[in-house]
């Protein structure tokens, strides 16, 4: 999976891969990784481990049978 953000007032933006393989029936790998998109800047608009706690709030959700939001969910909610 190959995306981007867009840039904020910190940030020209990141672009960000993500490699999803299937370790075996109960076991996932996930690879990240995040580039800033202009070498300058200071920060990117997501890390690994931010994509990591994002991604396993996602899986969260979706084993909870809801779907995901259109927007992500609050940034201080833990995963159980």
């Amino acid at each position: 999976m190959l995306t981007s953000s867009g840039m904020n007032l910190l940030s020209w933006g990141t672009l960000m891969g993500a490699w999803i393989e299937s370790v075996s029936e109960e076991t996932t790998k996930v690879t990240v990784i995040t580039k800033r998109k202009m070498p300058l800047d200071f920060v990117t608009t997501l890390t690994e481990g931010t994509f990591h706690t994002r991604f396993e709030q996602a899986v969260e959700i979706v084993k909870s049978g809801q779907p995901l939001p259109a927007t992500p969910p609050d940034w201080n909610r833990q995963v159980q």
